[in-house]
């Protein structure tokens, strides 16, 4: 810290997100009547809704790499230092794991990361590269329904095009 004055110490802090500030029960109601409304168009209601293993849910976590906040060095000036790694999760109804998908709070994610993880780096990456190949193995049938939570950075019109190719409906809510 005396060669770079520009750090300082500080207790990191175990935070995670809240996105449920306008959530009411119409707006959740509303959410699932235009789910069942697209499924019953689609014409799978009756095989999707009968396997618990073609239902998934998909959502971001924290895991915090220590329970209390702990002493770190940080650029001075900076207000709120954070302790944990966000992962997705993604689990079926009939709690089938999914192996998770790890995700990074950078812009860009730096080299000496990305060389240390496998491929799958994109949401488009992990549902074409992990996902249903694990669909596969596990030999869940097709279609199936995952719900995700719909971040503007995980649907993509090649991810839109491969879901409907493998008969995979996402049902997303879009949050920005």
């Amino acid at each position: 810290m005396n060669r770079h004055p520009i750090l300082t110490q500080r207790v990191s802090q175990n935070l995670t997100s809240s996105r449920a500030a306008d959530v009411t029960e119409e707006k959740i109601r509303a959410w699932f009547e235009e789910i069942e409304s697209f499924i019953e168009e689609e014409n799978v209601d009756r095989f999707i809704w009968e396997d618990p293993k073609r239902i998934f849910n998909a959502d971001e976590t924290a895991f915090f790499l220590s329970p209390k906040g702990q002493q770190v060095l940080v650029r001075k000036g900076e207000k709120t230092i954070y302790n944990h790694i966000n992962s997705v999760i993604n689990v079926n109804a009939a709690g089938m794991i999914v192996p998770p998908m790890v995700v990074f709070q950078y812009e860009r994610i730096p080299p000496h990361i990305t060389n240390l993880m496998p491929s799958g780096a994109t949401f488009y990456e992990y549902i074409t590269n992990i996902f249903y190949p694990w669909c596969l193995k596990k030999e869940i049938n097709f279609p199936i329904v995952s719900f995700v939570d719909g971040h503007c950075s995980h649907l993509t019109m090649a991810l839109s095009e491969f879901c409907k190719y493998k008969k995979i409906i996402l049902c997303a809510h879009l949050t920005m």
